[in-house]
């Protein structure tokens, strides 16, 4: 099978005073000590566009660079030093890094440095671009590993629910939105809410 070219949609901001952009950038690769996470959310904090604008001169951003520190994703590769992250794993992103050899310097990429220089230094470089592009090269130590089953239930169990919810709870969500239950799980759902037999047309 031949190899797929992968792209890295981003979105830009090249400077204060010039619109937000979508541009391509290469797809980052995992070494020592990173992963590459693609993107699957993002939030939108009530002030982006006034970082956008350059109106939050405490953030110390430089930009070019692509905004917004931290998201929700799946590995798409790892570093050899990886241990308990792979290829798959959904995992959020805490946009707040700490360098390693100095914890007291803190930066979050694509949103603010701090005003340390060190921390500046590494907004110039590596740790320059956040979430707003669909693969997002991280610190290993920044990822932690989300329970998919308990937060989205379970792929291979029918009408399995997430966070601890029952598929009891999903059956009626099904049946008020007018979605056809199969006979036995109608029959049980009657049972447990005989007022909704009127809906059992």
């Amino acid at each position: 099978m031949p190899a797929v070219d992968l792209t890295n949609r981003a979105v830009w901001l090249s400077s204060f005073s010039k619109p937000l952009s979508v541009v391509d950038l290469p797809v980052p690769n995992a070494d020592v000590g990173t992963a590459v996470v693609k993107i699957l959310a993002t939030g939108v904090a009530p002030y982006t566009h006034l970082i956008h604008l350059g109106k939050l001169p405490a953030l110390n951003l430089t930009p070019p660079l692509v905004p917004n520190p931290s998201g929700i994703g799946r590995i798409h590769d790892v570093g050899t030093d990886a241990v308990r992250l792979k290829k798959g794993d959904l995992v959020f992103i805490d946009g707040l890094n700490r360098v390693r050899d100095d914890a007291n310097v803190a930066l979050m990429p694509g949103h603010m440095t701090g005003g340390h220089p060190d921390a500046q230094k590494l907004m110039r470089g590596v740790w320059r671009d956040g979430s707003w592009q669909q693969f997002q090269k991280v610190p290993l130590e920044v990822c932690f590993l989300l329970d998919e089953k308990r937060l989205c239930g379970n792929a291979d169990i029918p009408l399995s629910c997430g966070l601890g919810h029952e598929a009891e709870w999903k059956d009626r969500i099904e049946w008020r939105s007018g979605r056809q239950m199969p006979p036995s799980i109608r029959a049980s759902y009657l049972e447990k809410h005989p007022t909704d037999r009127q809906m059992d047309v």
